[in-house]
């Protein structure tokens, strides 16, 4: 790792809402694995590969974007080129395999295309009326399609049709790390599948009347996360249990908690917009939010600190911006919510910077 290090002064507030001087911190900002580091080798296949990462970032032709597995210290290993606007969907748990999707145009299919990091290739899955693609059980996908024939299927990796799930085909969906659990709201409550069973294991009802409640994935004790989203400032994440139906409120000290990650402290992700309409993160400590917004390469100001992973102390991020029309900043970076440092992984601020940071997920064994 580089030993060039900058001290930073960690900004704890949010659109203008200033905490105490008591809630103040000192962080560092460091860069990941040096220029030039070789390429990292893969996890091996089935492993769970906790901090690996998979970021789309621009390059210097403005319709084409470099696609790339980042390893939890930086090091890249290239994977491909994409169109503009394409997203990456998921990153299978052992880091071998990713989903991308273009970008959605109205009248046009979406393309979505499997890559292989191994070899650096990618194949195209046709997905009538697609909506949606993830990793399912074993080497299979599973994908929800649209109007005018709306239907969940489970799919080889060739894209081919191995069967239909008995599930909802509207509400938003989640799937687990391992591809064995699907997880949707039916509109009073939300439906726990078994994938390889195909049958309903649980239905988890709403916590408020009147009030929607969405699927999120998993926790780290395994249990499903959903989040019930009410008019602003008046919504909470819970937890709940497959075997028993025991609901947990996870978070709720901080106003229009998107989701939550299980890092200690908990960490919660606000809502967060692409078109930069606001959002941020908070670690939750002795009940109240403490507002992550770090300093460097990305300039001044409050910025959009989006967390896309967590486990143990790390919280992966994007720190910058990601407005497509404005091309400002933005950062794959790891905090560590004990200390306050941040390792700036690619994008701005990294080595081997390749350009800002469009899209990015990363595996941290929930969804």
């Amino acid at each position: 790792m580089s030993k060039t290090v900058t001290t930073i002064v960690m900004s704890l507030a949010l659109a203008g809402a200033a905490l105490p001087a008591a809630a103040s911190a000192q962080a560092s900002v460091r860069p990941g694995a040096a220029a030039g580091a070789a390429v990292p080798a893969l996890p091996a296949p089935g492993s769970w590969a906790t901090g690996w990462s998979a970021v789309i970032s621009d390059t210097r032709a403005p319709t084409v974007k470099y696609l790339a597995l980042i390893s939890p210290t930086g090091e890249r290993k290239p994977v491909g080129t994409v169109a503009a606007g394409t997203t990456v969907l998921d990153v299978r748990h052992d880091a071998r395999m990713i989903i991308t999707r273009s970008k959605v145009v109205e009248g046009t299919p979406t393309v979505f295309t499997l890559w292989d990091a191994a070899t650096a290739t990618g194949r195209r899955i046709n997905v009538p009326a697609g909506q949606g693609l993830d990793f399912g059980p074993g080497d299979q996908l599973i994908a929800q399609e649209g109007y005018p024939n709306p239907r969940v299927t489970v799919r080889s990796k060739e894209g081919a049709v191995v069967r239909t799930l008995s599930v909802p085909t509207d509400g938003q969906p989640a799937v687990s790390p391992g591809g064995t659990t699907y997880m949707v709201s039916r509109g009073n409550d939300i439906g726990i599948y078994d994938v390889v069973a195909n049958r309903l294991v649980r239905a988890i009802p709403n916590q408020n009347p009147g009030v929607s409640c969405t699927a999120l994935g998993l926790w780290s004790d395994g249990q499903m996360r959903f989040g019930c989203y009410d008019i602003p400032g008046n919504s909470a994440v819970y937890k709940a249990s497959a075997s028993t139906g025991a609901v947990t409120h996870l978070a709720g000290v901080v106003s229009d908690a998107g989701t939550v990650f299980a890092t200690n402290p908990i960490a919660a992700q606000t809502f967060w917009s692409d078109s930069c309409q606001g959002g941020g993160t908070a670690l939750v400590k002795d009940g109240k939010p403490v507002w992550v917004n770090p300093t460097g390469p990305w300039g001044a100001g409050t910025h959009n600190v989006r967390t896309v992973a967590g486990s143990g102390t790390s919280l992966w991020m994007t720190v910058g911006w990601t407005c497509a029309e404005d091309n400002q900043k933005t950062s794959l970076a790891r905090y560590n919510t004990s200390t306050g440092a941040v390792t700036v992984l690619a994008g701005p601020g990294s080595p081997g910077d390749q350009g800002t940071v469009r899209s990015a997920q990363s595996v941290d064994g929930l969804t």
